[in-house]
């Protein structure tokens, strides 16, 4: 849809929704995601989430928070997906495919002069594909992942779910760290 007007986009959305209905279609609130979000709940009476990314480090009360993607956070957690075989690609991708994966190759962390980090393309390249997989990730993991059931959490140096935790090292008893993620063994 690069380079398309809005209004056409949005109305192919709804043409798509009517042959094949989604639950719910994931739209980034940032920039100019508040027009596409009005027109597909307005317009179209489609079943919209809005989500805004940010990119502020892990912070524990923002994992689940359905409103809210942190992106740093959403990096680490798909590394570990696909380091685990939980998100795969066909043997043999084609068009799109093949181009999610060639953004994935240049979809790199950033440091600013003021030490924050971010993610993005390098140079004007397009990251597009892959904040679409992020946000399908981030809204599959408020589904899949939540509860008393979630194999992975990611938790700040800032956090200690447990008392005895004399260390800080926020890893709750009885699981395993992993980068920056823990595990239920």
């Amino acid at each position: 849809w690069l380079g398309r007007a809005y209004l056409e986009v949005e109305k192919e959305i709804h043409l798509i929704d009517a042959k094949n209905p989604f639950d719910y279609y994931v739209v980034e609130r940032n920039n100019t995601g508040e027009h596409v979000i009005e027109v597909l709940r307005t317009n179209y009476s489609l079943p919209i989430v809005p989500v805004t990314t940010v990119s502020k480090g892990t912070d524990e009360k923002r994992i689940f928070n359905p409103k809210i993607m942190d992106k740093i956070d959403m990096v680490r957690y798909m590394l570990i997906m696909f380091k685990d075989n939980r998100i795969v690609f066909p043997k043999e991708p084609k068009g799109e495919v093949l181009e999610l994966m060639r953004q994935l190759s240049i979809f790199a962390e950033k440091k600013t002069e003021t030490g924050t980090v971010r993610y993005q393309a390098e140079g004007s390249e397009h990251d597009d594909l892959v904040m679409a997989l992020m946000l399908a990730c981030f809204m599959a993991r408020n589904f899949v992942d939540k509860g008393e059931g979630n194999k992975y959490h990611s938790r700040s140096k800032s956090f200690t779910g447990n008392e005895d935790d004399i260390y800080g090292t926020g890893v709750p008893e009885g699981m395993q760290a992993r980068q920056r993620f823990v595990m239920r063994p």
